[in-house]
Formats: C-alpha cells, structure tokens, sequence
C-alpha cells in the first residue's frame, strides 16, 4: 500500500445554513419543539443503549487485543492456527448462525472452563466467540455502489437531517474539498465515512448502526447522549466492574484496545483494513472514531487514550466540523460531482470490495 504522510491543518469550517448551537440538539425542549423527528431520536438512542452491551458486540466481530483487564491476564498472542485465531488451546465457536452446543460454553472443556484454567475473567475473554462481521465476506460491491444504497437510508439517530444519507456524504465531502483543495485523500474520506450505514440495508436494525458511539465494558460518561434516561434496561449498568470508571481496561490502554458499541464506524474501518484502502493511518482513524462524539466533542473517555489517541485527535474533529456543520437542506448535483468522487475511489479503493 502506497505511503502517505498527512499533517494536521486546522481549517476555519464550513459555513453552516442554521446557528452551530441548534446542531445536535437533544434537550427536552427541542424534543417538544420538533415532535416527531425527536421522538425518532430517542427511541433509536433508548435502543441502543438497552441492547449495547459487551457481549453483544464481542457477537459482532471479535474483540481488539491489547493490554489485560482489570482482573484478569493478557490476551493469548495471536498466533493460533486453525480452530481458534487468538490461542492455542481455546475451544472453538461454530460460524455465526450455528447452533451453539451447551457444552461447549460449559463444563471444564468448554470456554469458560478454559478461561477458568488461564486464570481469566469473563472481561478478557479470548476470541473463541462467534464473530459476525469480523470476516466482510457478505458481499462484494464498490464504494460507488456502496455509496447508492445509501440513498435509503435516512438516519433515525440524526435529529438535524430528513433526507437520504448519500446526500450527507457530498456535503461533507464537498465541505473538505473546498476548505482542503489539495488534500484528495481527505475528500474521499468524507465521502465514505458514513458508508458502514449499509448495515442497516443488509438487516441490522438502526440502533446496531447508526447514533454516537460510546465504549462499552466501562461506567457510561455524562456527555453520551440521554445518558440518564436510557440506560436502565441495560444489564451492563449492574455489573460491579462495568460500572467503574475504568470498567474492563487499564489506564491509557488505547482506544484501538476499547471495545466501542457497534455501528457503522467500526465495520466501515475493518471494511478499510479488510480491502487495503490505500489511504494514511489518519483516513482510518477518522473513520473509525467519528461517532465518538462523547471523546472528541467532550473531552470525557481521555483517561483511556494514549499519545497517538492524542495526536489523531485534531483530526477527527477536523472531520467533523464538515460531518455536522455541512447539513442542509439544499441538497448537492450528485450527478455533477460522481466523476470527481469515482476518480478517487479508482485511485484509493478501486473495483469490487469485500463487504
């Protein structure tokens, strides 16, 4: 993959249809004021934060190695063959889909009894679970053909838009384009940022796909959105550990070793790794992180991050100036700007890709 060095160069933003103040507005008031957008909203956030838990997103694609949990031992090295990816001797788990036989989480050969013999709790559990997305083997498409679908999809977490995402994805990239002329690279990551939000055409239900992302395994910040309403079914809330502050990590473990709620950002970025975009490690980092509004818009979750967590910080806010202040209502000539945008995607990330 080519090598590209970015810099960080801070723009001033885009100029923005409506005052930044009334941009992600969910207090009380604008939820009475907007009626049923923002009763939208906050059923797909009560959702998400009912069902977003550890286990279930350790279901969704395997969780990150990295330094050990609070209580438990290091993750097994990567270097297993065959039934397990993670360690030798750990039980394996059938194809997502599969019956899952009782014993094989029981008992002393199944995987809690392996855990049991490592010394480990259920916060470090080894990569025997099931994995649904960890492969991108449900489709092959291009981006551009990625990117059409999204037309619709209108985001039911997004109290400031009404209109199909793929729109959304030209503002933003138009907004950088203009702002950065002669970063192309950055032009194309506004364009595909928001990509993973095929999710929700492939079956996922919204809650799973869309919305602020938030670290799971750890006490829940004040910052993530309608924390104090939308939380008490959440079972991960009861548990002695998850409810601290550093939950199931170390201090400063790094947010590539957090297990952040599922969505689109996290299949977006493994979708990037899986079909080697040829982009910089900033274009990933963005991707990956852009929803993390709890972090990057409120400074809460720091006590996690390392330097380099510290480094790409200004350059996922650079993103999301244009992600957020680029939404209007006067919607961008697609058809004007396709050639543009194909002409990135066959440099960066060209032909079919694994979805």
């Amino acid at each position: 993959m080519r090598s590209l060095r970015a810099e960080a160069d801070p723009s001033e933003g885009p100029e923005s249809g409506k005052a930044k103040s009334q941009y992600r507005n969910y207090m009380p008031d604008a939820v009475l004021q907007e009626g049923k957008l923002l009763d939208r909203v906050y059923n797909t956030y009560l959702l998400m934060h009912t069902h977003q838990t550890v286990d279930f997103v350790r279901r969704k694609v395997r969780a990150p190695l990295g330094p050990p949990a609070v209580g438990g031992t290091l993750q097994p090295p990567h270097s297993a063959p065959q039934h397990c990816r993670c360690s030798p001797g750990a039980p394996s788990q059938p194809a997502w889909g599969a019956p899952t036989p009782p014993q094989l989480w029981g008992g002393s050969q199944g995987v809690l009894g392996w855990q049991r013999r490592q010394g480990g709790s259920l916060s470090c559990l080894p990569c025997a679970q099931s994995t649904q997305y960890g492969t991108c083997s449900l489709r092959k498409m291009s981006a551009m053909e990625a990117l059409e679908l999204l037309d619709q999809l209108v985001d039911e977490s997004d109290p400031d838009v009404d209109f199909p995402n793929s729109y959304h994805a030209y503002q933003t990239a138009e907004g950088i384009r203009r702002a950065h002329p002669d970063k192309d690279w950055f032009h194309l990551v506004g364009l595909l940022h928001d990509l993973g939000k095929v999710l929700a055409l492939f079956g996922e239900p919204q809650w799973a796909v869309v919305g602020d992302t938030f670290p799971v395994g750890c006490k829940v910040q004040k910052s993530v959105v309608f924390r104090d309403s939308t939380f008490h079914d959440n079972p991960d809330t009861r548990d002695p550990l998850y409810s601290t502050e550093y939950g199931m990590y170390q201090p400063r473990c790094g947010l590539e070793n957090v297990l952040m709620s599922w969505g689109h950002d996290e299949y977006m970025y493994r979708v990037m790794k899986f079909n080697s975009f040829a982009l910089p490690k900033e274009a990933f980092y963005m991707v990956r992180f852009h929803s993390f509004y709890p972090w990057h818009a409120h400074g809460d979750y720091l006590h996690l991050c390392t330097e380099e967590d510290l480094r790409m910080l200004p350059w996922v806010r650079e993103l999301n100036k244009f992600d957020l202040y680029t939404k209007q209502e006067e919607l961008p000539d697609v058809q004007q700007l396709r050639g543009y945008y194909q002409s990135l995607i066959d440099k960066y990330c060209p032909g079919q890709l694994c979805w």
